[in-house]
């Protein structure tokens, strides 16, 4: 791909759970395997552990994330419809769509992500959007 920038030379990348590092998000467990700069120039692949009653507050994606669910189960609220997603679903949020979640059940939850980020085809959508008007003061 003309003018665009590798992060790693190598064809294939192997990283264990084991050599990766937890971060924490508030009350969420994060490992991430690849990101830009991390071995891949463009997605991002996470592994998320949150406790029975954990819940996220309304937000939106700026980009596709691809899930599938290892371990527990959750509640997602995607625009007014509610999801029941559990061990062996994966499910995808669609960019700018508003959701929320909840881990239920008696178990952690324990989930793969994957998004692109810095990916040349959203930076160019993002670009053609409407940019919205900042006013400060009164």
């Amino acid at each position: 791909m003309d003018g665009i920038e590798t992060t790693d030379e190598r064809k294939a990348i192997i990283r264990r759970l084991e050599d990766t590092r937890f971060e924490f998000r508030g009350e969420i467990e994060k490992r991430v395997f690849f990101a830009p700069g991390q071995g891949s120039d463009f997605v991002r692949f996470t592994m998320y552990r949150a406790k029975p009653g954990l819940k996220s507050d309304l937000h939106t994606n700026p980009g596709d994330d691809a899930c599938y669910v290892i371990q527990g189960e959750m509640i997602v609220e995607v625009e007014g419809e509610t999801l029941h997603v559990k061990a062996g679903d994966a499910f995808i949020l669609r960019r700018g769509v508003p959701h929320k979640a909840e881990v239920v059940g008696n178990e952690d939850l324990i989930l793969i992500s994957a998004h692109c980020e810095f990916c040349p085809l959203f930076q160019e959508w993002n670009a053609r959007q409407p940019q919205p008007q900042v006013h400060i003061g009164a």
